[in-house]
């Protein structure tokens, strides 16, 4: 029995969208990337708070084999990290690979057939000849060990988890994390400097 794909790849981020390109060019066209969140980009779609940047230079973020000469500054900001991923998806055609909202439950080998059977959202099942595992840690919120933050009577805001309907204005905010965009979490502090 013929697998339904030769390959499945779990997630659309950069990981995942590079994994593919290659498998493509290597003449495996039978593929499926499936996505949990609705689009593409992992870390670059998931992550959209205020002053989002990379910490290492941007041009580290470019495939070898379509470099990006148009970043706007060395440590470019999270928005064009996703265009350059909806760029990429775009020239490679892989968005007709890709299956967006769908999360993978687990996934055996059948030593039967050859093949590995993923679970998928709602007990689908699809089988498949090779499984690249593409998921990111920086899309997914966690939640910091920190005695008492359950008590805390004020809004907790995860940088993964971002609520665009908050209205940070006159409130005192403190932003826990070491990341480089922590100075820049909201406009107010970029124009005074902290």
């Amino acid at each position: 029995m013929k697998p339904d794909h030769e390959v499945l790849i779990v997630g659309a981020g950069f990981g995942g969208m590079g994994a593919a390109i290659q498998f493509r060019q290597l003449g495996i066209d039978k593929l499926l990337i499936v996505e949990r969140e609705e689009d593409l980009g992992g870390t670059w779609h998931v992550n959209h708070y205020p002053g989002l940047a990379v910490d290492i230079p941007s041009m580290t973020y470019s495939y070898s084999f379509a470099p990006n000469p148009y970043w706007s500054r060395l440590f470019a900001p999270g928005a064009e990290l996703k265009r350059y991923a909806d760029h990429i998806a775009e020239r490679y055609d892989l968005r007709r690979h890709m299956r967006f909202g769908t999360a993978v439950h687990g996934a055996r080998w059948d030593d039967e057939h050859q093949s590995w059977v993923v679970t998928l959202d709602g007990g689908e099942t699809v089988t498949t000849r090779y499984l690249v595992t593409a998921t990111g840690f920086l899309s997914q919120p966690h939640r910091p060990d920190i005695a008492g933050i359950d008590e805390f009577a004020g809004k907790v805001i995860h940088t993964a988890a971002w609520d665009d309907s908050h209205d940070l204005s006159g409130e005192r905010i403190a932003v826990i994390g070491t990341g480089a965009t922590r100075r820049t979490a909201h406009p107010r502090n970029r124009e005074a400097g902290r």
